[in-house]
């Protein structure tokens, strides 16, 4: 059941991430501009939201990291022991 309501929370984030620009990578949070608003994904009291606001994207992680590869951005996060890499940026 988690890992479904993960792949449609990433599907809702990349739909976000893909209309938005200027991402930015600081240490574990992805900042963005999206519709000329600063936004920021970050990990908050064990979920991955994004601000400003609240909106949770994934629930109960242990860890998130972002990475970037040319125009690529990767988040990377753990659960129980258990580690997820999901593409949020394509090419």
């Amino acid at each position: 059941v988690q890992s479904v309501q993960d792949e449609i929370a990433i599907a809702q984030l990349q739909r976000i991430l893909i209309i938005s620009d200027e991402y930015e990578i600081q240490e574990n949070e992805l900042a963005f501009m999206n519709q000329n608003r600063s936004m920021y994904l970050r990990k908050v009291n064990g979920n991955l939201i994004i601000q400003p606001g609240t909106q949770i994207i994934l629930v109960d992680i242990d860890d998130v990291s972002f990475t970037e590869e040319g125009n690529l951005i990767t988040c990377t996060y753990s659960r129980k022991g258990k580690e997820y890499e999901r593409v949020l940026v394509p090419e």
